[in-house]
């Protein structure tokens, strides 16, 4: 068996051009909507949807520790104006940052003053 090399001439180097990014996205991005039917639900439904599978973590001290910071949250935002959970976390004012300005927003606004002791603010944040 014989191999045969093959020369291929040196490859010749683009020369590199800068292309301006399109001003437009290829692809637009999808609607958001105002409202869908989670942000409506109960408060009961909405404690039972985010206590079930998928949101359901391992350790059952963990779980606990959920559950308890869902409720605060809930209670939180139910004192929102708005009629839906969604309007009410828009009209709070928590999504302009992230979740760490919202709790210090809710713990400096004195919402959660004499509610909770230090160590369960972070059962709170565990609700988030």
């Amino acid at each position: 068996m014989s191999v045969a090399v093959v020369q291929r001439p040196a490859a010749i180097e683009p020369s590199l051009t800068v292309t301006p990014a399109p001003s437009t996205p290829k692809y637009a991005p999808r609607p958001v909507p105002s409202s869908w039917a989670a942000t409506a639900l109960s408060r009961e439904r909405a404690l039972v949807m985010l206590a079930s599978p998928p949101f359901v973590l391992d350790r059952r001290d963990a779980q606990y520790r959920r559950v308890a910071g869902v409720r605060l949250l809930l209670d939180w935002l139910a004192a929102q104006p708005g009629t839906s959970w969604q309007e009410r976390w828009l009209a709070s004012g928590a999504d302009a940052d992230a979740v760490t300005s919202t709790i210090r927003c809710l713990v400096s606004g004195c919402w959660l003053c004499g509610l909770l002791s230090v160590s369960a603010h972070s059962t709170f944040s565990s609700g988030m």
